[in-house]
Order: C-alpha cells, then sequence, then structure tokens
C-alpha cells in the first residue's frame, strides 16, 4: 500500500495552563473511490507542535478522536495532526488554529481585496492582520483543502493560481493567529473564469437600443404596447424574455433575424408598468442581462354624457291594403360608443318596438308596420358604452 490516508478532519484544540485538550474526525485510508480498495488501515495519529514552521512530534501513538496532554514547552500555541496508516504513510500535515480560553486580545485580520469581477490565471491577494500580542502566522485555505502558510504576518500577501481549480466559484479562507493562540478568520468568495482562455464566451449579452420605448410617448389607457430592443453576443441568444410588474411574462422574437427582440404587452388601465427585459446567450456558463424600464398608461376617459339624438325623419316604404310600413331614420352621437338604439310605438296605428342598425358612423335606422293614416307615438332610446342612455320623443301623424 503506497497510498496515505486522508488527513482527519475537524480538527480543533483548546489550551487550558500546560494542557492542550486535542478533539477531530477519525480519517479513512484508501476511500471508496480509490482503486476500491477502502481498507482503512488508519493505524494512529501523530501530533506535532509548530515552532517557527519546525514540526516538534508530541504524541505519536494516539489512535482515538481525543486526547490531553501536558506540554513540556508552554510557549507552544500552533499544533498539527497526521493520519499513519500500517505501512507507515502519513497523511500531509492538518493544523487548525483556535483560541485558548485564556485569550484576552482580540485578533483581527483584514483583506484589502475586492473581487466583483472573474477572475483568472494568478490572483493577487493581500491584507493585514494585528493584535497587541505578536502575530506568529497567517494561514490561507481554498474551499475544504489544507490550510497554507503564507508568507508574512502584519502585511501579508497570497499569490493564487486558478488554473489549479475548477471554475466557478470558491471560497477563500485567511486566518490569523497570534502567539497566545488567539485567532481571526475571514472569508471571501471569488468567481473563477479560465475557460476564456480556450476560446469560451463568459461574457454577458449586450443590450443596444431600445427600439420601441412606450416611455417615450404617451400611452393610451386602452393600448397594448410593444417593445423591442436589440440584444447581440458572441455566443448567440438563446432567449429574451419580457415580464413587468403587473404579472406579464412572455417570449420576445426576433422574426427577421436582425438582432431585433419584440414583445407585446397587454394594456394595462391606468397602471404604471414596470416591465424588465432579460437575455440569456448560448454559452456554457449561460449568462444573462437585464434591463429594466417603464412607463405609465393614462387613466381610462370615463363619459358621463348621454348620446345626442337628433333629426329624426319618417318616410313610408309600402303601403299594403290597411297597412303602412315605416322607416325611421335619426342622427345619433356620442363622445364614447354606442352601443345599443331601440324604438317602441304606440297610438291608434298601433304598438310594438324593435331595433335601429347603424347606417354609417352617426345614422340609425329602423322600420316598424302602423295602421294606414293612423297616428303614432315613437320613443327613441340610446345607451353608450358607459350606461349613459337618451330617449327622443316624436309623434308620427299618420300621413301617407
Amino acid at each position: 500500500d503506497n497510498d496515505p490516508p486522508e488527513g482527519p478532519s475537524d480538527f480543533r484544540y483548546t489550551i487550558v495552563g500546560s494542557t492542550v485538550i486535542f478533539d477531530w474526525t477519525l480519517s479513512l485510508d484508501d476511500p471508496f473511490w480509490a482503486n476500491d480498495q477502502g481498507d482503512n488501515d488508519v493505524a494512529g495519529y501523530s501530533l506535532f507542535a509548530l515552532d517557527g514552521g519546525n514540526e516538534e512530534l508530541i504524541d505519536n501513538s494516539t489512535q482515538a478522536g481525543q486526547t490531553s496532554i501536558t506540554l513540556p514547552n508552554q510557549g507552544n500555541s500552533i499544533f498539527g495532526i497526521k493520519a499513519i496508516d500500517l505501512c507507515g504513510n502519513s497523511s500531509s500535515l492538518v493544523t487548525r488554529v483556535v483560541q485558548s480560553v485564556n485569550c484576552q486580545n482580540k485578533v483581527t485580520i483584514t483583506i484589502d481585496n475586492d473581487f466583483t469581477e472573474p477572475q483568472e490565471e494568478t490572483v493577487t491577494i493581500r491584507g493585514t492582520a494585528s493584535s497587541s500580542d505578536y502575530i506568529s502566522c497567517v494561514e490561507v485555505k481554498i474551499d475544504t483543502d489544507d490550510w497554507i502558510t503564507l508568507e508574512g504576518t502584519y502585511n501579508w500577501v497570497f499569490y493564487w493560481d486558478t488554473t489549479l481549480v475548477t471554475d466557478g466559484t470558491h471560497i477563500i479562507t485567511f486566518q490569523a493567529s497570534d502567539e497566545v493562540g488567539c485567532y481571526h478568520m475571514v472569508s471571501l468568495e471569488v468567481d473563477v473564469q479560465n475557460s476564456k482562455n480556450e476560446g469560451e464566451d463568459i461574457t454577458p449579452p449586450i443590450f443596444g437600443e431600445i427600439i420601441q420605448d412606450p416611455a417615450q410617448d404617451p400611452v393610451e389607457a386602452d393600448q397594448s404596447v410593444e417593445i423591442c430592443v436589440e440584444v447581440t453576443d458572441p455566443s448567440g441568444i438563446s432567449s429574451v424574455n419580457l415580464t413587468s410588474n403587473l404579472g406579464d411574462d412572455l417570449v420576445m422574437t426576433d422574426p427577421d433575424f436582425n438582432d431585433i427582440y419584440c414583445g407585446e404587452l397587454p394594456a394595462h388601465n391606468g397602471e404604471t408598468v414596470i416591465y424588465s427585459t432579460t437575455a440569456r446567450d448560448n454559452s456554457p456558463n449561460y449568462n444573462q442581462a437585464t434591463i429594466n424600464a417603464g412607463y405609465s398608461q393614462s387613466s381610462p376617459a370615463i363619459d358621463t354624457d348621454p348620446p345626442s339624438i337628433s333629426s329624426v325623419n319618417f318616410s313610408i316604404l309600402w303601403i299594403e291594403q290597411s297597412q303602412a310600413t315605416i322607416a325611421i331614420t335619426a342622427l345619433i352621437t356620442d363622445a364614447s360608443i354606442i352601443d345599443e338604439v331601440s324604438f317602441t310605438y304606440s297610438g291608434s296605428g298601433g304598438e310594438g318596438g324593435g331595433e335601429m342598425s347603424p347606417m354609417d358612423q352617426s345614422t340609425y335606422f329602423g322600420t316598424y308596420q302602423r295602421q294606414k293614416n293612423k297616428s303614432c307615438t315613437l320613443t327613441i332610446t340610446a345607451i353608450d358604452e358607459f350606461g349613459n342612455t337618451a330617449t327622443y320623443v316624436i309623434s308620427d301623424e299618420g300621413a301617407q
């Protein structure tokens, strides 16, 4: 067996006077993914005191996950552990600085960098550490890897080769420790993107000119609104969506294949509409970018005036024996839409009623029958889309 075991995890300790209490989670040797062995032949653990980077063995016979050791030299405050298998292979050193129960002075560590953009290749991270006691070391670890001791203490620097990790978000943790075992840890997230070195697109889509922007013109209360925007990306656009604060969600299309994507929002009477256009590209990283804009529609006009009825005329269409068929025409206007025009008649010539139909934008036509040479009184009623009603009464004197 030439494979070293894994280092123990969750290694921690507390210093109480001259005694150090150690605790850790047991290691695995040849885990199941390594050659399907899984023999787990860890024989024991060796504990070390770390003095200026040197490893001083203080115990090499521990098999359990916890032990207490009285130190001959109380000056040590940083410790490490290794797992040893039956063949003598040892894990890498695992170390973690844990605050002493007697810690009085606060250690601080700060990071000067603030990474808001994806990083590539070698990244330089700088920072400082401070304490009223002597800063003994500054360490760093990437994600769940082992701690690495850095050069520098009060001022430190870390040169990180990001090509050694996968693309994506990584958590980097820095830890400063002083000579009495106090510590402070800070972490930051860094997005690594080295794939562009292989020619892949990692940039988000680009929004160009808003070709059709409703905020530039008044929008009628009952008017749907078409939004058109230019969108481009080197790897191509996979989708462009149009959403609003009023629940609209639709796909924008580019029917002419000219990078102009359009979508139509329905009318929202009297509302303020905040819309978002989100574009996604075809790159493996599935980048996306969003623009936000808004517009207001005018409040719907409410017509409170009744229709106007005027110029009512009669004419005889034909006479059959004792019956005359009469035509009615009326001029009816309104600021809004006329929904219904009807009439009723009664008198010595008979009684009844019917609907009047539009002949053009304002002229309405209807017919009825009465006894010839007999008179009737007609009532014409017009109702607009808001329910406003007008009536007009006129007498048909029965003349032939």
